[in-house]
């Protein structure tokens, strides 16, 4: 009796403290974002600005900018979406969409519990332990105020609703994820493989009816727009040095390894074993790219009838191969963009917690071992600035990735 009497004062203390601790963190994080978005403070300071933009100009999220080295790089649905923050202050716009990102986390921790069917402990204690191994990149993403949880959890979203056949509201998350940013169409390709016809061609139509809309309100400057976005994002007309250490996708290593280019920061030592001609460094990429897209390809289309549920764990195998896909094959991969290993993580831990044969649950725990080591514990704040960035001119937090991925298809293999 007295310790249930104890119990629950203690719970409550503890969820208070760690209420307490999320507004107080969001009030630092929001404060980044600065008192004027004619000032660049971080990714939010942008995104308020385009939809600012979008709100002064009939929908362009373009016309209005902080600067030509700070531009809005996102289709425009993204920016007209959240265009009614524009409507308060920036610090308070920046707080709201830090709860967002903190709402949108927490759900994105809990609904795969709900796949597996987690008693509520179990499902508390598998999403704590997604949270801890994916800290490091949770944390960017709130200080920078950037979209990456925002998308994981529309891809996660995604999934659940289809597997509650909620066919419309699952197309519709995976269009937006699709449209705030391209790499979940690897996700779309994925659905391809499994034979999903008709959720596929949903998904295409509600994403050509969303953005053809968001540009059609812009009236006669969407064609300029269209353009525009074309040549900074796809074409690179921004003038991202893809070498640049803090790019830890396929790409940035190839340029890192295989040509002459500086990594960005005097504290990153050049790693080219050899320097190759940008045309041959192209090939090897789109080599790299069909390699982890045939692979994909290859694992869905042959499992059996039974795999095309997503409530069990080979399907769940799958899903977390194309979520660490995603990061390999973008052109740019920066460390926030890691966050969505979330979903390769619980898969895992899933998995092994599943698995009854000592062998496999020992290559796993070693597989979330050492991708935890390459990907978190090569931060700053652990490592210090200079071993960081010789961490990341290794692209340590790639093979963290890479390891991932290897280690859903071993899974995959003994489900």
């Amino acid at each position: 009796m007295l310790n249930n009497q104890l119990h629950k004062p203690i719970c409550y203390a503890g969820l208070a403290f760690c209420l307490l601790t999320v507004l107080a963190f969001g009030l630092y994080a929001s404060k980044r974002a600065g008192t004027d978005w004619r000032t660049y403070g971080n990714d939010f300071t942008v995104f308020y600005t385009a939809a600012y933009s979008a709100l002064e100009t009939n929908g362009n999220p373009y016309t209005i900018k902080i600067s030509d080295k700070t531009p809005y790089l996102y289709l425009p649905l993204f920016a007209q979406m959240i265009s009614p923050l524009a409507l308060l202050p920036l610090p308070a716009a920046a707080f709201l969409w830090y709860l967002a990102n903190v709402a949108a986390l927490v759900v994105t921790l809990i609904l795969p519990g709900r796949l597996f069917k987690h008693d509520l402990r179990t499902g508390i204690v598998v999403a704590l332990i997604a949270f801890a191994l994916t800290a490091r990149f949770i944390i960017d993403n709130l200080l920078m105020g950037q979209v990456n949880i925002v998308i994981t959890f529309l891809v996660v979203a995604s999934l659940y609703l289809l597997n509650r056949e909620r066919i419309l509201l699952s197309a519709l998350s995976l269009a937006l994820a699709i449209s705030f940013k391209l790499t979940p169409g690897l996700f779309l390709l994925y659905h391809l493989f499994k034979r999903r016809l008709k959720y596929s061609a949903l998904t295409i139509g509600l994403l050509l009816v969303l953005n053809l809309f968001s540009f059609a309100v812009m009236g006669a400057t969407a064609p300029d727009a269209l353009t525009g976005w074309y040549q900074r994002t796809i074409l690179n007309g921004q003038g991202f040095d893809w070498a640049y250490c803090g790019n830890q996708s396929l790409r940035g290593f190839l340029e890192r390894t295989l040509t002459d280019s500086y990594t960005g920061t005097g504290e990153a030592p050049r790693v080219n074993l050899v320097n190759i001609d940008k045309s041959w460094l192209s090939i090897l990429w789109m080599l790299g790219v069909a390699t982890v897209v045939g692979v994909i390809a290859i694992f869905s289309s042959s499992s059996n009838s039974q795999s095309k549920s997503l409530s069990n764990l080979q399907a769940a195998s799958e899903w977390g191969t194309v979520s660490c896909g995603m990061l390999l094959i973008s052109n740019l991969s920066w460390k926030a963009h890691f966050v969505g290993l979330i979903l390769p993580y619980v898969v895992l831990v899933e998995c092994y917690r599943s698995l009854k044969r000592e062998g496999a649950r020992r290559v796993l725990l070693v597989v979330i071992g050492a991708s935890f080591a390459l990907c978190s514990l090569t931060s700053i704040g652990i490592v210090g600035l200079r071993l960081n960035h010789i961490a990341e001119s290794y692209s340590c937090v790639l093979a963290g990735a890479v390891i991932l991925f290897i280690g859903l298809l071993f899974v995959r293999r003994r489900l």
